[in-house]
């Protein structure tokens, strides 16, 4: 029974369990645990989505500590940023170490 699912009332067919072929379930998509974002990806998203400025990029990527250097992701994903209209040059240069 390890390929078996059982519903119970989901498909309205009484008390009893319905018994569906895991094959032909239809499943909800699970994450890839390997595809954890850094801080510093993620920081990204909520800057290409508005809910961050600059500001707080610049802190989520730790812009301001000792010993700041850029992953070549990070530096590319603010090339695109500034590509796009979304991050100033000023940014670009502090993202980049420069």
């Amino acid at each position: 029974m390890r390929n078996k699912l059982f519903e119970q009332d989901g498909g309205y067919s009484g008390a009893e369990p319905d018994v569906i072929d895991r094959e032909d379930a239809v499943l909800p998509e699970q994450p890839a645990r390997d595809a954890v974002k850094s801080a510093a990806e993620r920081a990204f998203d909520l800057f290409d989505a508005g809910k961050i400025g600059e500001a707080g990029l610049m802190a989520a990527l730790g812009v301001p500590r000792k010993g700041y250097v850029p992953s070549e992701t990070i530096a590319h994903r603010a090339l695109d940023a500034v590509e796009a209209g979304r991050l100033s040059e000023a940014a670009l240069t502090q993202v980049l170490g420069a």
